[in-house]
């Protein structure tokens, strides 16, 4: 019997990776749901697949994301905090569908424009550069959204 674990990607209207054992003669278990979420394998550690999973933002998780605008400036709305950028890393946004704008710094292999709506459809997505809540520079680019 051969353990192989792969990883593959769904599209349409989310994207999501599923990780896969395969027991042999057709049998495939979800590693990341249902009892394979409970599955430690030696080829394939579970520490392994935690970490390529990207986080996916619950409906009270990105209330600390969302960002409203203010006398001029970009404000997280729940904490009153202006959006400020650190230099040297890269800060990302999604506008949701209800025009409803979320903020927060990109993390590779961890958070992503895919976060913040769990892989749900958008209007638009990017990068952007503020300093004290004022928006300095913006692009439309995200590799997850077209």
């Amino acid at each position: 019997m051969h353990i192989i674990c792969i990883s593959i990607t769904i599209t349409g209207s989310s994207v999501k990776v599923h990780n896969l054992y395969f027991t042999g003669e057709y049998t495939l278990v979800l590693l990341d749901v249902g009892d394979g979420k409970e599955m430690n394998l030696e080829k394939c550690p579970r520490t392994n697949l935690q970490r390529q999973c990207i986080k996916y933002l619950g409906p009270k998780e990105r209330e600390a994301y969302e960002v409203v605008l203010e006398n001029g400036k970009l404000v997280y709305r729940q904490s009153g905090i202006l959006v400020d950028t650190i230099e040297g890393s890269k800060w990302i946004f999604v506008l949701s569908t209800t025009r409803t704008l979320y903020v927060g710094q990109k993390k590779k292999g961890l958070f992503q424009h895919s976060s913040f709506l769990a892989g749900g459809a958008i209007t638009t997505a990017g990068r952007l550069v503020a300093d004290e809540g004022v928006l300095e520079t913006i692009w439309p680019n995200s590799g997850h959204y077209l």
